[in-house]
């Protein structure tokens, strides 16, 4: 005896559907100050490694670099403000710290700074054995200062976003 098949129903194929990605007011305001703070902190760590580089002897044009940082400076400065004191006025509201686009956002920076960091402060570790036990060319305290300084400024990222980090977890 066949099934019997008046209780199937058809399924009926769906259109296919885009859905968008939606950015919440506090991801996008992390977004934007996570943005401006790399730059502005890179272009501090560059300024000052220009300084350490003059104090060791090794002449370096700092005028450039100041230049550099005074211009993207003037309009970062007031957009990380901004943009910072919105997130940690939104995050006051519990129900801020469990977005997923700003948990997303989080983590994503998190682990930038840690692989870019480790990638770079092994680099200039690297260059800096290189010359200490393999007789390569180079300044040991040029490639010394490189690893302090740009080191400390991966540390000072990780620190920041590590702060809404814990934040979230908790």
């Amino acid at each position: 005896m066949p099934p019997n098949n008046d209780n199937v129903s058809q399924v009926v194929p769906q259109p296919t559907t885009n859905i968008a990605t939606v950015n919440s007011r506090v991801g996008f305001a992390m977004n934007i100050a996570l943005a401006s703070l790399w730059v502005l902190v890179y272009l501090l760590a560059h300024v000052v490694y220009g300084f350490v580089l003059n104090f060791l002897g090794i002449k370096v044009s700092v005028g450039y670099m100041i230049v550099l940082l005074i211009a993207f400076s003037v309009p970062l400065v007031p957009i990380f403000i901004f943009s910072n004191r919105r997130v940690k006025t939104m995050l006051a509201n519990t129900a801020n710290i469990e977005d997923l686009y700003f948990k997303k956002t989080v983590r994503k920076s998190l682990n930038l700074i840690v692989v870019v960091g480790v990638l770079y402060i092994s680099y200039e570790l690297y260059r800096l054995l290189s010359i200490l036990f393999l007789n390569s060319s180079g300044s040991i305290a040029e490639h010394f200062s490189a690893f302090l300084v740009y080191g400390l400024a991966f540390c000072y990222l990780a620190y920041y976003s590590w702060g809404f980090y814990d934040r979230m977890r908790s």
